[in-house]
């Protein structure tokens, strides 16, 4: 996928999400079709919302595994966390 450069904005967005998956923040977020708050703890990024290996690719491209508190995986594009700042936080 092929992205405009990165503002300044952009750049302080995209360092707070690597900064949660380096020490697996507690996270909370919720989403546009629901605003149900969901809790977890950011893991890792990963190539898609189901493949879980590891790749170079831009990480806008990517998504964010978080393991919700219930157990279960949940995977969010860093693409739309960069687009809706507000949505997503530590906890």
């Amino acid at each position: 996928m092929s992205h405009p450069p990165l503002t300044p904005v952009d750049v302080t967005t995209l360092a707070k999400v690597v900064a949660l998956v380096a020490t697996q923040a507690k996270v909370r977020w919720t989403t546009d079709e629901d605003g149900d708050i969901r809790y977890g703890t950011a893991r890792h990024f990963v190539s898609s919302a189901t493949d879980f290996s590891s790749t170079d690719a831009d990480l806008r491209d990517r998504w964010l595994r978080i393991t919700t508190d219930t157990g279960f995986d949940a995977a969010l594009s860093v693409a739309w966390l960069m687009e809706h700042p507000g949505y997503f936080a530590a906890v």
